[in-house]
């Protein structure tokens, strides 16, 4: 099943019986638009749809309202814009995790984000990038690589959850190189980041804005980006297909969707003037630059193709590493109960950094 766009004898015949025309299209918004984040506030999807937010009102002269949907791996707000009424109204913005990951993990999935939803556009990317703790003996890509092989299941790595495209693409690598880590998951990038910090993670698939920070005073190292090319804002970071893999690339992203049947004239404005941003130099620079992102843009044949190839590429890693995020969550003997996300696990045990861990509230470990 793939992302496709309404045909074009379809939406003629929803014209001559009286649906939206393109003109009117043209006057949209004539009502305050949702914007659904299906995370909590405060995260990366979250600073950028406000900022999405912000220039979407002053371009249409509407306000754009942020709604925060959290829960159950981002389904619940999705769900929630897949059954909202498809005029353009109710809009869904998250990484790409929820629209070719996760997907592949939850059985009894309450949407089918083929059939349900409405592709439009990336609105931006965040830059993904491998880092290590500062006093790992490696200084690039090949040298990591070299360094886990040496050292098979001595080392780990972190993520913001089992089955987020840091752990499925730390996977990937794993399955490409023969690689054998530890995985430890948090609930957060920033934990991830505190305890590589602490010096008691390893390495980490981060994203720019979350590192530059740390890199810029060395407190981290940040050997290569994911990226296909070179980022224009790191220029001097190597790509790590140039700096021990090649050939390889990853693409973490914020892209836009609405409710399936949404008008083709509604959606293809909402692309044009989310395009528009894009190559707008003050968003480009003082926007999107301060945020560490690279811009989005593409039309929504293009977003498409790009949804369908990395649906297909992470459900085959899936399938091949059997990551599961079914199984209960435990920690030792005792069971963990998140509060609502089951892409969280708790903490892999047995090994040197397990010593570092603190209870969890309200339990003990046994």
């Amino acid at each position: 099943m793939k992302f496709v766009s309404l045909p074009f004898v379809l939406f003629s015949l929803f014209l001559s019986l009286g649906g939206i025309s393109p003109a009117l299209a043209q006057t949209f918004p004539d009502k305050p638009v949702k914007l659904v984040v299906p995370y909590q506030a405060g995260g990366a999807t979250d600073t950028v749809a406000r900022v999405l937010a912000q220039q979407l009102s002053e371009k249409w002269k509407q306000p754009v309202i942020i709604l925060n949907r959290p829960g159950a791996s981002a389904s619940l707000g999705a769900n929630f814009v897949a059954k909202s009424d498809p005029d353009g109204y109710t809009l869904l913005i998250c990484d790409s995790s929820v629209y070719v990951v996760v997907p592949h993990l939850l059985a009894n999935f309450p949407y089918d984000p083929h059939k349900d939803l409405a592709p439009i556009t990336i609105v931006a990317r965040q830059p993904p990038v491998l880092t290590t703790r500062k006093s790992l003996p490696v200084s690039n890509t090949k040298e990591l690589l070299a360094y886990i092989k040496a050292h098979p299941g001595e080392l780990t790595y972190g993520s913001f959850g089992v089955g987020t495209w840091a752990h499925v693409a730390m996977e990937e690598v794993s399955k490409i190189e023969n690689l054998k880590m530890l995985h430890v998951p948090f609930r957060g990038g920033a934990e991830v980041l505190n305890e590589m910090l602490a010096e008691r993670v390893d390495i980490f698939f981060a994203t720019m804005g979350a590192v530059k920070q740390y890199k810029e005073v060395g407190s981290l190292k940040v050997l290569a980006t994911a990226t296909a090319k070179r980022l224009s804002s790191q220029p001097d970071l190597p790509t790590m297909s140039e700096d021990g893999l090649p050939g390889y690339s990853l693409s973490v992203w914020f892209g836009l969707a609405a409710p399936a049947g949404t008008p083709p004239a509604v959606l293809d404005k909402i692309q044009q003037d989310v395009a528009q941003l894009n190559v707008d130099p003050h968003f480009r620079e003082k926007v999107l630059g301060a945020l560490a992102l690279e811009p989005g843009g593409e039309t929504r044949q293009e977003f498409s193709k790009i949804l369908n190839d990395e649906f297909d590429r992470w459900g085959k890693v899936i399938k091949q590493t059997g990551i599961n995020i079914t199984a209960p969550l435990r920690r030792d003997k005792v069971a963990v109960e998140s509060s609502e996300d089951p892409l969280f696990l708790a903490l892999e045990t047995n090994h040197p950094w397990r010593r570092h861990l603190a209870p969890p509230v309200n339990q003990s470990i046994t």
